[in-house]
């Protein structure tokens, strides 16, 4: 009896140390997802947080992996990441909120809010052009010097403004698509100047506040000690830190950072019209605007009709993130990483997550190839086990596009000579394929290596007889 009166009150101390708690903190587990992302985690390709929810109700959420690698400290299901480009859809949404109430027009010419742009700019690209990457704007990656990283340590918000505006635009706004940063670096502004607020400030007041995404912010009040998992990427060893990045220059573009919690609320709400009306709502997701979100209809084997899906994905440095919504019965998968997954891992993980998810059996029961690439190179035994895949090619699953870019990660990070390992085991893997031959070829060119990259080119010139870019290369090299 006396006992019995013990564990009662046990349970109800239990019971309201759980209700006075965030419900934040606590992880949904459940084995059968657990047994599809843990081979990832295992095999260094994924540090991170997932969270899986099926009608709207979250059914899984576990994290994996270091926050901070020197320290051994974990991650936990609330520690916040760089989520990059998923920056982008939420800031389309705040630009139709605005919209919404009368701050701005999205066919207004932007020179409206931005006086102080040259006319090719001011009077031509719209805030639709920009919102659907149609503005003619450069890439950051296509700015000369930024590659190098040089310029961008001790730019200004105001400097870096320069830059943008005095580009030479690609293409006549509006005539085509081109994915732009620097489009959305200028929404960015022109959001201060119709609100009279900070950009941060605005960001607040819509969408954090109301939404009560209190682990959501911009990667400027990092300086206020706010921590958030370190970022990385695979070396020989194990993880290389990433360089801290000047976000002044990424605002719009990518400077949000988050958790899987804070994300879901934010991606729930808009189901309804907490946020924005059904005719922003029907704006921002028509795959003919392109307003920063991807549509596809998936077709899982084992289901009847495709699953029509909205994804955002973004990258910045080691950080990587995914959103991919089953819209027809509102569930939702959510990676944030800072372990540098490429977009193809990640779709992989969502859509093998989604199978669990949805009760379909997995595919393939073979190890991965990659996850043996991955761990490889942590043990900084990527030599023998190159070897090992060669020999014993039966017993793996081998997937050409994930181990190309893989080794484009790899490279991307610095590490040259062991990118062009994984390059040339992709081409002994697939020795008919044009695309594993050219990236080997670029490669080899990149390490000043034009035998072997002429030896690869010309192999996929049998396959591409009139690629005029190789020809060139090769009559460059051969002069």
């Amino acid at each position: 009896m006396k006992s019995q009166k013990l564990k009662t009150i046990f349970l109800i101390i239990l019971t309201f140390f759980i209700l006075g708690s965030n419900a934040q903190d606590f992880e949904f587990f459940n084995p059968k997802i657990n047994d599809v992302v843990e081979p990832y985690a295992n095999s260094y390709l994924f540090s991170g947080t997932v969270l899986v929810a099926r009608n709207g109700t979250v059914i899984f959420k576990k994290a994996y992996g270091n926050a901070n690698v020197q320290q051994n400290e974990k991650n936990l299901v609330n520690t916040p990441f760089l989520v990059g480009s998923i920056t982008k859809p939420i800031i389309a949404a705040l630009v139709l909120k605005l919209a919404e109430e009368g701050k701005l027009k999205l066919d207004e010419t932007i020179g409206t809010y931005l006086t102080e742009l040259p006319a090719d700019k001011a009077s031509k690209i719209t805030v639709h052009h920009l919102l659907g990457h149609r503005s003619g704007l450069q890439n950051y990656f296509q700015i000369e010097g930024w590659t190098s990283g040089g310029f961008n340590k001790n730019m200004s918000d105001d400097e870096f403004f320069g830059v943008i505006a005095n580009m030479q635009l690609l293409f006549e706004p509006g005539s085509r698509y081109f994915y732009s940063n620097a489009g959305y670096y200028l929404l960015g502004e022109i959001i201060e100047k119709v609100t009279g607020k900070s950009y941060k400030e605005a960001i607040r007041e819509y969408f954090l506040q109301p939404l009560e995404m209190t682990n959501t912010g911009i990667a400027g009040d990092l300086n206020d000690g706010i921590a958030i998992a370190r970022d990385y990427v695979l070396e020989p060893g194990g993880y290389k830190d990433q360089e801290d990045l000047n976000m002044n220059l990424f605002k719009a573009a990518g400077d949000i950072y988050s958790t899987v919690d804070d994300i879901f609320k934010w991606e729930q709400a808009l189901y309804s019209n907490e946020l924005l009306s059904d005719e922003s709502k029907s704006k921002l997701f028509n795959p003919e605007n392109q307003y920063s979100w991807d549509f596809e209809s998936v077709k899982f084997a084992g289901l009847d009709s495709a699953l029509n899906t909205v994804s955002s994905n973004g990258q910045i440095e080691g950080y990587s993130s995914m959103i991919t919504r089953f819209v027809d019965d509102r569930s939702t998968v959510i990676i944030l990483s800072n372990s540098g997954m490429g977009f193809l891992l990640k779709k992989k993980m969502a859509d093998e997550i989604a199978r669990v998810a949805f009760d379909l059996p997995q595919l393939s029961s073979k190890k991965g190839v990659l996850t043996l690439l991955a761990k490889a190179l942590y043990n900084n035994e990527l030599d023998r086990i190159i070897k090992r895949a060669l020999s014993l090619q039966h017993l793996f699953e081998a997937n050409e596009e994930l181990i190309n870019e893989f080794g484009e990660q790899i490279s991307w990070s610095g590490n040259k000579a062991d990118a062009i390992k994984i390059f040339e085991l992709n081409a002994k893997l697939f020795p008919d394929s044009p695309s594993a031959a050219f990236q080997l070829a670029e490669a080899y060119k990149d390490a000043d290596n034009m035998t072997l990259a002429i030896e690869y080119y010309q192999k996929v010139l049998k396959h591409h007889p009139n690629n005029s870019y190789i020809k060139r290369i090769i009559e460059e090299a051969e002069q």
